[in-house]
């Protein structure tokens, strides 16, 4: 993101640059677990499982903890798809 122009010289925002990239990651892991979410009702438990590890490793690599938890959670509550 630009956050200022001075005399024709552009600077970017250290902290903007920095977080944009890990956003990018938690909203494709989320993607992926929507994603899942549809193969499985599709009865498609293979192309499910695939997507979920996606999301797992987007997840660790962006360490965002909540998409983990999401994962494990599903994994042992009856009746949630994973």
């Amino acid at each position: 993101m630009i956050s200022k122009v001075d005399q024709g010289s552009v600077w970017v925002d250290a902290d903007d640059s920095c977080d944009e990239p890990r956003e990018l990651l938690v909203d494709a892991g989320w993607l992926f677990l929507l994603n899942a979410c549809v193969q499985y009702d599709r009865d498609r438990r293979e192309a499910a499982n695939l997507r979920k590890a996606a999301a797992l490793r987007i997840g660790d690599e962006a360490g965002h903890g909540e998409i983990k938890v999401t994962i494990t959670r599903g994994a042992s509550t009856p009746g949630l798809p994973f």
